[in-house]
């Protein structure tokens, strides 16, 4: 299999603080990576720093083979992140978060419905498309907020063409 990440030597101070200190791993593609560690320990910031989001002081950073500080702009379009609160719309449906999220990143409304087939599917919750997301449990919160990150990825993950 390819490496989709590679770390390597990745350091990040803030003065005199070193919150991440010279970490280097690789997750290959197709893999499931879970990244641990206690409070403190630099896991944000490091994926803030593979996003693209915050500089490096050191190392070097690929991610499906771009180039950390070189492509950014591609490494943006094709890493997901879901951030540890939730970021939707309690008062709207999952239908409408998911289709609002389309229109922020220029898509049309019948491109936004197709797609939404397919992230519905994906991630199983084509049932609860027509629930107020504020009225949702835990888990299914979670489910809808990964639904909505994919979305931007959901042409390349598919195959599908537009």
């Amino acid at each position: 299999m390819n490496e989709i990440i590679v770390v390597k030597g990745l350091v990040k101070r803030y003065g005199e603080i070193t919150a991440v200190d010279s970490i280097s791993f690789s997750v290959e593609e197709g893999s499931l990576f879970a990244f641990l560690g206690p409070n403190g320990a630099g896991k944000s910031t490091t994926i803030n720093i593979i996003s693209s989001l915050l500089p490096r002081n050191a190392g070097e950073v690929t991610v499906a083979g771009f180039e950390l500080g070189r492509q950014d702009k591609q490494i943006r379009e094709v890493i997901c992140s879901v951030f540890q609160e939730n970021i939707l719309d309690d008062l709207l449906s999952v239908r409408e978060n998911l289709i609002l999220r389309a229109g922020l990143y220029g898509k049309s409304k019948l491109q936004a419905v197709e797609r939404l087939k397919t992230v519905a599917d994906l991630m199983g919750i084509r049932d609860i498309l027509p629930r107020r997301f504020g009225k949702l449990s835990g888990g299914q919160k979670r489910r809808v907020e990964i639904a909505s990150r994919l979305w931007t990825q959901t042409l390349s993950m598919t195959g599908i063409k537009e």
